[in-house]
């Protein structure tokens, strides 16, 4: 890495590439003493020790003895500390704004020429499969009217709407999101030259040390997913697969594991039950990104309505 590395105004690196700052892994010793302990600690403002990455304090005298190496990366100028519990909303509008980058839904353009009311059954198909079955006739564009006119009301009709709005894309959408967290917060270094505060994302009093992709499966009924079959073409295909099913998880230093679950509402996946931590016996919550709002699950096992997506 270059020393006149520097970054322009719009936080864009000038005639270099980003280099990614990995995130403080482990505690392991004290920066100063170089005593091991289970109680290290990091500075409370900026969340960070001096210039080794797995090291703390062990003592207020220690980073008293520090605070003259330290209190060059320390300040509210140089550290902004991003907590996930206010900045989760913004993840669904990433999420959101994603997907409006991709194709209309095909069973969007086209007319439902049978009825797939809520309580309608699935289908049983050759392979065993079922999932609720959408036939699709003439091409309407976006015409609401002519789209599904044997709806019983309305509010039918915008339901099922919403979540062919929502179905598919989960994949590059979580990756998108993953890597927009990677290169916009973990880019900027660890040293005082250049002009913009570095952004690091923390949970509570403990910073982010970790996150990614998981891939799993959502528990949903069979009577919530979908199978679509255009009468015209011929042309069959599935839905979002709930056993093909991904989500983000951010683990803390302290071992506490977060995760975040977006695009549930085209498998009716509106509430989760309470996630078990992948890592330890630690406090683990999880978001719901649904259609309308973002649902928070802490220790209890309730999810409660926090804020509108």
């Amino acid at each position: 890495m270059p020393d006149d590395l520097h970054y322009d105004c719009d936080g864009y690196c000038e005639g270099h590439e980003r280099k990614v700052q990995l995130p403080l892994q482990s505690l392991e010793y004290c920066i100063v003493c170089f005593k091991t302990s289970q109680d290290l600690k990091l500075c409370s403002f900026c969340g960070e020790a001096s210039s080794s990455k797995t090291s703390a304090y062990c003592s207020k005298e220690c980073q008293t003895r520090d605070w003259a190496e330290h209190k060059k990366i320390c300040g509210k100028d140089k550290t902004d500390r991003i907590s996930l519990d206010v900045f989760h909303p913004f993840l669904c509008v990433l999420a959101e704004y994603n997907r409006l980058q991709g194709p209309l839904h095909p069973a969007l353009q086209h007319k439902i020429i049978n009825n797939p009311r809520p309580d309608s059954r699935a289908t049983t198909f050759s392979d065993g499969s079922r999932a609720k079955l959408i036939l699709l006739g003439e091409h309407v564009g976006e015409t609401p009217e002519r789209w599904w006119p044997t709806a019983e009301t309305p509010g039918i009709s915008v339901k099922l709407k919403r979540r062919f709005v929502r179905d598919g894309n989960l994949l590059p959408i979580v990756t998108s999101i993953v890597v927009a967290l990677l290169s916009e917060m973990y880019t900027t270094p660890y040293t005082d030259r250049h002009s913009l505060p570095r952004t690091r994302l923390n949970y509570k009093s403990s910073p982010i040390a970790d996150f990614g992709i998981v891939k799993g499966k959502a528990v949903v009924h069979c009577e919530d997913t979908f199978a679509f079959r255009n009468t015209i073409t011929g042309q069959f295909w599935f839905g979002q697969d709930p056993q093909d099913h991904y989500w983000i998880y951010f683990k803390t230093l302290k071992g506490e594991s977060l995760f975040f679950r977006c695009r549930v509402i085209h498998i009716q996946c509106v509430r989760v039950s309470r996630v078990r931590s992948l890592y330890s016996s630690k406090r683990t919550d999880a978001w719901n990104c649904t259609l309308g709002a973002v649902c928070l699950l802490g220790p209890s096992n309730e999810a409660r309505l926090t804020q509108d997506a």
